[in-house]
């Protein structure tokens, strides 16, 4: 019975050797990935920088051309509206309601 329990206690720290081997190997193999990963956004950092300045560039100019394009748009409604109101003058004139008052007569 003891060479039993003798094997069961040996057995179990062994495992637990084992099982704190293979936690720093992860780990050693976590900083080396964290690593590599700082090394590669080093590398990058600039580039995806400059591309990140180039598209809030070209976002501001299209900001600024959609502005102009709604300024552009209301201007033209305004010039509808003046259109429709001129238009309205016209058909309420005294002197063309007289015409058609007119014109329904001659037929």
């Amino acid at each position: 019975m003891g060479f039993a329990a003798w094997m069961v206690l040996l057995g179990s720290v062994a495992v637990v050797f084992l099982c704190l081997a293979l936690l720093v190997r992860s780990g050693l193999l976590l900083y080396r990935s964290v690593q590599s990963a700082w090394k590669d956004y080093r590398a990058w950092s600039q580039t995806l920088l400059s591309f990140g300045e180039t598209l809030s560039g070209k976002m501001r100019g299209l900001r600024e051309k959609a502005e102009s394009v709604a300024a552009a748009g209301e201007e033209i409604s305004e010039k509808i509206e003046d259109i429709r109101d001129a238009w309205e003058e016209l058909r309420s004139h005294p002197l063309l309601r007289a015409v058609r008052f007119a014109a329904r007569f001659r037929r």
